[in-house]
Formats: structure tokens, C-alpha cells, sequence
């Protein structure tokens, strides 16, 4: 998705706002999912 769909769809308008959103969308979070799911494996 582009940039402006996702700042649109999320309604964040201040680029202050919207670059650490994008950054952790983007990297953050699915390191999270991958961690969560590989913790699991190993249980």
C-alpha cells in the first residue's frame, strides 16, 4: 500500500506523527508477530 492510502485510511495527518507510526507498522510489529509465533514453536 502507499503511503498516502495508509495515512489516510489511519487519519494521521502530522508528519511527526505518522513516520514513527509507519516505521513501526513496517518493522516493528512483524518482528513481534515472528517472536510470539517462534516462542510458541519452541514451548
Amino acid at each position: 500500500m502507499g503511503r498516502e492510502v495508509v495515512r489516510d485510511e489511519l487519519s494521521i495527518h502530522r508528519p511527526a506523527l505518522f513516520a514513527p507510526s509507519l516505521f513501526l507498522m513496517r518493522y516493528v510489529a512483524p518482528l513481534g508477530i515472528l517472536v510470539v509465533f517462534a516462542a510458541q514453536l519452541w514451548k
